[in-house]
């Protein structure tokens, strides 16, 4: 008769619950050994510990789901698994509870087995930080764990979370004064080289009997890797008292002369491609793995980048003849949604201060969409509402000037009055200086309205009626520039008030929320100005070969250039202990200019193959031998189409491809995963075509 031992793979169960009322559901792992047919074991849920009759609000219930046995291989040393779902549900916020789930084992010719495991609900709760650092404690120093339970001030539930915190650093503090101190082995960061150091210092260590005196191990890119390397053999060897001898002296076998995992680590110490060769499976095998990964990458990528650079063409796009909206809608459109974005800027603004124990609303934190998207519609329905205008009348300075000052001025003060109005009511703040910042607004506002008229009048109509597509790239600076002059001239002038009582730091705090206010809207600025200048511009640029073929093989070509240039460059100064700092000039000035150039090539080549298409399926075909070739001016519903197309595309391969998931990180992952934590596994039976075993790597919580 075989001896049967069952293992929980965790132990308790943590349920942790978002938010009260909600539920999380979990597989309970039991590894029950000594079994040579699964389908003969029967496991048994046990009834949970019953309620009371009335259970108290928000109590946590657990409910087990029906067992599953399942063997893991034909080798009568590996267990059988045994997989139960429990549902946990209810719950208060930053509450606990806990109940326990028994099973009850039964096998032909064996004694039934009971074995339960404990399980653990919580509802949005987050732990102190005493608390965790108590139990951390009781863990790696046992003989602490009567003065730590002990303590009148960590079991008082009066007492604060910074008293407990301090009692709690005051009993290691008292430890480390008797000589009982905590020991920490920290291995430095450099790759595979760093690793390499540490292994030598470790067996050192070792040779010097000090290995156990270390409580914890703290490591960093490539110490990461000997720490990993040693805690997997520390966990399946039984501890430092086994490790230590093994690691520092040389094995009786002198074909064997070192320890199984320190041979294993020479084995792999090229572990990315152990066999190295032109035909390697290895080389190769990582070469597929790239390649796979960048082109299930760019099945998701490229279609949506496509589609970005496809909104500037709605600039150039022909409207259908039943809908032409003239340009008293547009500029009305534009005023509202300017009013609507300058609205949450001076509702959100950093001198509107929130009143005590008062919170906002959710929404608050998304100012992004609600006060910059609005702002970045509003310029462009302007600058469509102005080339209108210039359509069908003769806009001058005075004919500007009559229709800007709704946009300029008028807006900005209904914005204001109304922000200052609804603070209280919508964001429990306090409100800010309602006279000074409205004189200062109305100033700044007169200002810039007379600016933006001499703008309109004088270059608007040039930039429309010339050859090139000026006008949609240089929006930005027509109608966000002066926008940008007046909140500077407005933050100046209200900046008076401080003279006459008005807290200065609150006017220091406001003058930074107007900066990063800004320096997001000239971001946006510059986006739109680039992005415009490549759609525009770039089949012009790509044509100069006069050969479509030739100049886009030229292209993609410069960019895998580019790309491999960054890739080497970036690993140089990855591999160098000192980063950056230790670059050399040319390869600092070579990096800062590949990236940028590298993401220029890729645009430009999107963008011109975006259009080619539309040419071929819309038409008429791109004619490079032009010598300015306009940008695809299709209608507008063939340049929203090819939006809509292009955008769904990106976003359903998204759904099938995770870019988390076929990236490089993997790659790297597995084969450190089999080089430093399989190089412990005595146990290790590899596939034999890919050499790779799923029980090398380890469980975080069995460690």
């Amino acid at each position: 008769m075989r001896a049967v031992y069952a293992e929980f793979e965790a132990d308790p169960i943590v349920f942790e619950i978002r938010s009260a009322g909600g539920s999380r559901t979990k597989d309970v792992v039991l590894d029950v050994y000594g079994l040579a047919d699964a389908s003969r074991l029967q496991v048994k849920v046990q009834p949970m510990p019953p309620m009371p009759p009335t259970p108290p609000a928000g109590a946590f219930r657990f409910e087990a789901g029906t067992p599953v046995a399942r063997s893991l291989s034909d080798s009568p040393s590996d267990p059988v698994r045994v997989t139960i779902p429990v549902t946990c549900s209810g719950g208060e916020n930053g509450e606990e509870g806990e109940s326990a789930l028994e099973l009850v084992l039964e096998y032909p010719g064996q004694e039934p087995e009971t074995v339960s495991v404990r399980l653990v609900g919580s509802a949005n709760r987050v732990l102190p930080l005493w608390q965790v650092l108590a139990e951390e404690y009781e863990e790696v120093r046992e003989d602490w764990r009567d003065e730590l339970r002990g303590s009148k001030v960590l079991q008082d539930p009066e007492a604060k979370d910074r008293r407990k915190l301090q009692e709690v650093i005051g009993i290691v503090n008292g430890r480390a004064k008797k000589g009982e101190g905590l020991a920490a082995l920290c291995f430095s960061g450099g790759g595979i080289r760093s690793a390499t150091f540490n292994l030598g210092t470790l067996q050192g260590l070792a040779s010097a009997g000090l290995l156990g005196k270390f409580d914890y191990v703290s490591s960093v890119s490539g110490g990461g890797y000997l720490s990993s390397w040693l805690a997997g053999w520390l966990h399946r060897s039984g501890g430092a008292e086994e490790v230590g001898p093994r690691l520092a002296e040389s094995q009786s076998d002198p074909e064997a002369p070192e320890a199984a995992p320190i041979r294993a680590l020479r084995q792999y110490s090229n572990y990315l491609t152990p066999r190295l060769g032109l035909l390697s499976g290895d080389t190769w095998t990582v070469a597929s793995i790239v390649i796979r990964n960048l082109l299930l990458n760019l099945l998701v990528m490229l279609p949506l980048l496509a589609a970005a650079l496809a909104v500037p063409l709605l600039a150039v796009a022909r409207m259908p003849g039943s809908w032409s909206p003239g340009p008293e809608p547009l500029f009305w459109a534009s005023v509202v949604f300017g009013t609507l974005a300058l609205f949450f800027m001076s509702l959100l603004r950093a001198s509107a201060k929130p009143l005590l124990e008062e919170r906002g609303q959710g929404w608050e934190q998304r100012f992004l969409l609600l006060g910059l998207f609005p702002l970045l519609l509003s310029a462009a329905l302007m600058a469509w509402a102005v080339a209108r205008f210039a359509a069908q009348f003769d806009l001058g300075f005075l004919g500007a000037l009559r229709w800007i000052v709704a946009w300029s001025l008028l807006s900005p003060v209904v914005a204001f009055t109304l922000s200052i109005l609804l603070q209280g009511r919508m964001l429990h703040r306090e409100r800010a200086s309602f006279k000074g910042d409205l004189i200062a607004l109305i100033l700044s506002g007169s200002v810039v309205t007379v600016i933006y008229a001499a703008i309109i009048g004088n270059w608007a109509e040039p930039l429309l009626s010339s050859p090139y597509p000026l006008y949609p790239v240089l929006a930005p600076i027509l109608y966000l520039g002066p926008l940008l002059l007046g909140k500077t001239l407005f933050i100046a002038f209200s900046s008076v008030a401080e003279e006459k009582g008005y807290p200065s730091d609150l006017g220091e705090a406001d003058r930074e929320w107007w900066a990063r206010w800004s320096g997001y809207v000239l971001i946006a600025a510059l986006l739109w100005m680039v992005f415009a200048a490549i759609v525009f511009f770039g089949p012009t640029l790509l044509g100069l070969a006069r050969y479509e073929i030739g100049s886009r093989i030229t292209t993609a070509g410069i960019t895998g250039l580019l790309g491999w240039i960054v890739s080497r460059l970036g690993q140089s100064s990855s591999e160098t202990e000192g980063g950056v700092s230790g670059m050399s000039g040319w390869r600092k000035w070579a990096l800062a200019l590949a990236a940028p150039l590298f993401c220029l090539a890729l645009l430009l080549l999107v963008s011109a193959v975006t259009q080619d298409v539309l040419r071929a399926v819309f038409g008429p075909p791109t004619n490079y031998d032009a010598r300015w070739i306009p940008p695809f001016a299709g209608e507008l519903w063939q340049v929203l189409a090819a939006i809509a197309v292009l955008g769904g595309l990106g976003i359903l391969t998204g759904r099938f491809v995770n870019v988390n998931r076929f990236s490089l990180q993997a790659m790297y992952r597995n084969r450190l995963v089999r080089a430093y934590l399989g190089a412990s596994n005595a146990r290790r039976r590899p596939n034999l075509f890919t050499g790779f075993d799923p029980d090398d790597n380890l469980r975080m919580h069995e460690l």
